[in-house]
């Protein structure tokens, strides 16, 4: 009987950790698959002054401003060398899209509360470029697209 290995994930963060040795260490156990479980980018995190990217704030700026950082947190955590190494090894990846990858902590696609919910532009920005990610992710393809006026870029 052949031996399965299953990496799981979740809560990685490029801006604040740029090396993630643990992609290496992963990569060491030669799992068949990684499930990245959520927060693989974050638009924020902290309290001020702590840190400068405070909770709540991305729901606050304009869509364009949105569109631009989280492309630019993606593409930040796709640049992670050890963890572009570990997804183009030919792995199995799964993903799910959490509160972090959504928007910010603890935000929801539905609802009305407004420390919580976020705009159907947002959420359509977000959806977009988590998708993105995603086909990066399982075909590691060079993806070229619009997201909200902005362009978008992959490669594998």
């Amino acid at each position: 009987m052949s031996k399965t290995t299953i990496a799981f994930t979740s809560c990685f963060d490029a801006v604040a950790h740029p090396t993630q040795e643990v992609w290496d260490r992963i990569g060491e156990k030669n799992p068949q698959a990684l499930l990245l479980l959520g927060d693989s980018v974050y638009m924020d995190y902290g309290i001020w002054p702590i840190s400068s990217r405070r909770l709540g704030w991305p729901r606050k700026i304009s869509n364009q401003e949105f569109a631009e950082t989280l492309h630019q947190r993606y593409a930040k955590q796709w640049g992670v060398e050890s963890f572009r190494r570990l997804i183009c090894s030919g792995l199995k990846v799964g993903i799910t899209w959490d509160d972090h990858d959504f928007a910010w902590n603890n935000s929801r696609g539905a609802g009305n509360e407004k420390k919580y919910a976020v705009s159907r532009e947002k959420r359509l920005i977000s959806r977009g470029l988590f998708l993105q990610f995603k086909q990066i992710l399982r075909d590691g393809v060079i993806v070229q697209t619009t997201i909200h006026r902005h362009q978008a870029l992959w490669i594998c």
